[in-house]
């Protein structure tokens, strides 16, 4: 995320709602970290660290020519903190919530991420393959939440770290989710074809690092193009009646 908005700021891609002035200074602190060669701590699983950024997307329209806006808004939690909030929603309602978000009427893309490097190391699969499982369960508990979903994305990241000869990444990264997260792919199939939902999976990088990566030294920007270009394509202003084909302003 903070990737995307590093690269939403420097093409002018984004325009700030000012009435969500917390989510806005997240936001900005993530941009300033990146700019810094600082990569993001990870989000604490508590009701304080569920953040909403207000942003209105701008681009050309390919077809017309002409600039569009469509509001698009950013709720960051940790999976952790979903989890609670599904289970023990009572505990969380009077906060800014999980499942207070899932339960209206907008309109929504969901992302799972995966972290490739971690993954092809062996560690953790069987973990994270369960948690997307309880989290695709816990949906199914929200009318509106997946039958307002437009794409269900799964970005798989450190696409850095895929092996040299891979010439089609979005393919190689597709087969890595599919064939170690067989269960939670098949799940997802089933509640596309239920919810009629889109499908997407992108691979994504930050960069290059250095000093046992914990230091940022180039910024790729490949990536978060792409994905704010899928984010124009496959959301509701690029649908029947909305947008049609994105492209950034660049």
């Amino acid at each position: 995320m903070a990737s995307v908005f590093h690269y939403a700021e420097d093409k002018g891609l984004f325009i700030d709602n000012t009435n969500a002035m917390k989510g806005i200074h997240y936001k900005n602190l993530l941009v300033e970290g990146l700019d810094k060669g600082a990569l993001p701590y990870r989000t604490p699983a508590t009701k304080d660290a569920v953040t909403y950024i207000s942003t209105t997307l701008i681009g050309k329209n390919k077809e017309t020519g002409k600039q569009e806006k469509s509001p698009l808004n950013f709720i960051e939690m940790s999976g952790e903190f979903f989890q609670r909030a599904a289970k023990e929603p009572d505990s969380f309602k009077d906060s800014i919530d999980a499942h207070g978000y899932l339960s209206g009427s907008n309109k929504k893309l969901l992302f799972f991420i995966v972290d490739y490097d971690m993954y092809s190391e062996g560690n953790d699969r069987k973990v994270q393959s369960q948690d997307f499982q309880l989290i695709l369960q816990h949906l199914d508990k929200y009318k509106k939440a997946l039958k307002n979903t437009l794409s269900i994305y799964i970005i798989v990241n450190k696409a850095d770290k895929f092996p040299e000869d891979v010439v089609d990444k979005d393919d190689f990264a597709l087969k890595f989710f599919m064939k170690n997260f067989k269960s939670v792919y098949t799940t997802l199939n089933s509640k596309r074809e239920k919810y009629k939902f889109e499908l997407v999976s992108l691979p994504f990088s930050l960069g290059s690092f250095m000093f046992n990566n914990s230091y940022l030294s180039a910024i790729n920007q490949e990536w978060p193009k792409k994905l704010i270009n899928s984010i124009g394509k496959h959301s509701s202003f690029g649908k029947k009646g909305g947008w049609g084909p994105f492209s950034s302003t660049d």
